[in-house]
């Protein structure tokens, strides 16, 4: 069973007690909060043991941008799926930070601290800017019509993306260009990482996708990540597990806007 959960309850116990409207640095805490969830829960117990034992900069070396260096294989999957909730990488050292916490104390040590730091920090969240929620708001409103849409029979033919609401272009070139070089075969491979590989399939395709995207490596990892997915799920497997995705959005918008009211 996932630790996560007693997190989100907590937290949800906590800001119902305060009783007052939720400020846009709760919405980006609650941002942080369910993503830091998800990656420990896809932390094994050697990634954990890693976590524990290393410094976040010899995992993650930040190198300006939203570059990053990293060498070890179980931290770079982290960054794919990190990159699964986040358009960009630009603060996965930060999660790193989090996730080493848990792992040099417990998740429900961690819990505590946060709780701790939603009390205090309470009055100054009053104070935050209404930019950042409405913008939370639109974005959860438009992955909910999209959900209702697909619920209700909206069907997406191969290589349309436009389900993906922030990258469906940034995908459809990367599709395009898995079709023009002929590299379905190559992505259903399993493979241990696409950052550091020297497999020249990838150096043709990152020769065709980088001079319009300019990739770093972590987003060029993920955008192999995403192509492997719709090679070895197929298609429709493929939009059904971003659908899910976006469910488990939905619902942690329905639990802010319960706050809230």
């Amino acid at each position: 069973m996932p630790e996560t959960p007693y997190l989100i309850t907590s937290i949800t116990e906590t800001l119902r007690r305060l009783k007052t409207p939720i400020a846009p640095a709760t919405i980006n805490d609650i941002y942080a909060y369910s993503t830091v969830c998800k990656l420990w829960d896809k932390c094994t117990e050697e990634t954990r043991d890693i976590l524990k034992s290393s410094s976040v900069k010899s995992l993650v070396e930040y190198q300006g941008g939203d570059d990053y260096h990293i060498e070890n294989s179980l931290i770079e999957e982290l960054l794919s799926w990190y990159l699964q909730y986040n358009r960009t990488n630009y603060n996965f050292a930060y999660f790193v930070g989090m996730l080493k916490q848990i792992a040099e104390t417990s998740f429900e040590q961690y819990v505590e601290l946060e709780l701790q730091k939603i009390n205090e920090g309470h009055e100054a969240r009053q104070k935050s800017d209404t930019e950042s929620l409405a913008s939370s708001i639109k974005e959860f409103y438009m992955i909910r019509v999209l959900v209702q849409a697909f619920d209700e029979g909206k069907q997406y033919d191969v290589g349309d993306f436009s389900f993906r609401y922030c990258d469906a272009s940034m995908l459809s070139d990367h599709w395009a260009a898995v079709q023009q070089l002929g590299l379905q075969d190559f992505f259903s491979r399993d493979v241990d990482n696409y950052m550091f590989n020297t497999a020249p399939e990838l150096k043709t395709f990152g020769d065709v996708v980088d001079p319009k995207y300019g990739h770093s490596g972590a987003s060029f990892a993920f955008m192999c990540r995403e192509m492997q997915s719709i090679a070895q799920k197929g298609w429709t497997r493929y939009v059904n597990a971003t659908f899910d995705h976006y469910r488990q959005i939905v619902s942690y918008g329905d639990f802010i806007a319960n706050i809230i009211v």
